[in-house]
């Protein structure tokens, strides 16, 4: 995902498009010529513009919004966004979507902001087989909704130096615009100035997990986190470096933790629930998987679905993980998972002393 200046941003959602709007054309290698000359790649299939703002006002947040993209259940990293600025993304290289394939257009595409502390957003993408190159759909203005009760900032933020805090700013500027090795040194020395900056602490992290410099980022987000316990923006991001070791015991307690501070967070849920599975705690995996499950973050994460109905028939509740897999089955959702929900239905049903040949919707 590219942020383009402010009015270019404008111009495209006046005009829906660069081509034939007195931008010049195409030339070779796709990029347009003319009186004005743009770097934007050459689109394919539509491309997606629009522009982040702080619903909650006040100063604009300098901590990075993840965008990505839910296509069917299949999840695609746009990467990061800065607050204020607008942004373009379409499908194919170099945007980190593949192209539009038709099950794509079966399954609907929707983008997925996140920010700690904000209401995660989604938003239906409109696809269309009959979209031709060069063609931009304009999402507008989107307001991210902070909740009130959970802390955004981190109080060593105040605290920090003026040097700090500019190194900081700077090195996060960086790291959205893709300057990994730039933002790396930024940040390093910002919390070089201010050893207990948390908040630099977690975008060196997440600058960090980017150069797959795994360990260090790992020992990043740590030292966020013993700098300000209260401070929710390093938990997400070390609990997926956990889930990748399988360390489900510090999965577990750093997840808690992290509920704790912000009980909306649906990846935070669920990679508790998914933890709880693992560590045979089947009450909690239960009580995680159903908050997901039966609200609207089903939409997020809807394998909650085959890990609540697990939970049930591990406490010996066989009615319920019936009805929960039957649902789960009604929805969109990852095919290997599916494989598994059809065939433990089918285990359950029969079980049961019901046929199995009704157990369960295909694909």
């Amino acid at each position: 995902m590219s942020a383009p200046s402010r009015s270019r941003t404008a111009d495209v959602q006046r005009s829906g498009g660069y081509a034939g709007r007195g931008y010049g054309s195409l030339d070779s290698s796709g990029t347009y010529t003319g009186d004005r000359v743009s770097t934007f790649s050459r689109p394919r299939y539509p491309t997606f513009v629009g522009r982040v703002t702080n619903a909650g006002g006040g100063p604009r947040p300098m901590e990075p919004i993840q965008a990505s993209c839910n296509c069917g259940g299949r999840i695609y990293d746009l990467g990061y966004l800065r607050f204020g600025s607008g942004f373009q993304f379409g499908f194919g290289p170099p945007y980190g979507l593949p192209f539009l394939q038709p099950w794509m257009y079966r399954a609907g595409c929707n983008l997925m902001l996140y920010a700690p502390g904000y209401r995660m957003l989604t938003l239906p993408l409109d696809l269309d087989p009959n979209f031709g190159m060069g063609y931009y759909s304009g999402l507008g203005k989107i307001r991210m909704e902070p909740y009130e009760d959970v802390e955004r900032v981190s109080v060593t933020s105040f605290t920090a130096p003026k040097e700090a805090r500019k190194a900081y700013e700077k090195g996060a500027k960086k790291f959205i615009n893709g300057d990994l090795l730039d933002a790396k040194g930024l940040l390093l020395e910002a919390v070089e100035l201010h050893p207990d900056y948390a908040a630099a602490w977690t975008m060196l992290g997440r600058t960090l997990v980017q150069l797959e410099e795994h360990d260090e980022a790992h020992d990043a987000f740590e030292r966020s986190i013993q700098a300000d316990s209260q401070y929710l923006a390093p938990y997400r991001p070390l609990v997926r470096i956990l889930v990748n070791e399988k360390d489900w015991t510090g999965v577990a307690e750093l997840a808690q933790k992290g509920v704790d501070l912000d009980p909306y967070d649906a990846e935070l849920k669920y990679q508790l629930a998914v933890a709880a599975m693992e560590l045979k705690d089947y009450e909690l995996a239960r009580d995680m998987a159903g908050r997901l499950f039966t609200t609207d973050d089903a939409d997020l994460f809807p394998e909650s679905g085959y890990i609540l109905a697990k939970a049930h028939r591990m406490l010996g509740d066989e009615d319920k993980a019936i009805r929960t897999l039957q649902e789960y089955l009604e929805r969109p959702g990852k095919a290997t998972v599916r494989r598994w929900a059809r065939e433990d239905l089918q285990q359950l049903r029969a079980e049961a002393g019901a046929e199995p040949a009704e157990s369960a919707p295909q694909q």
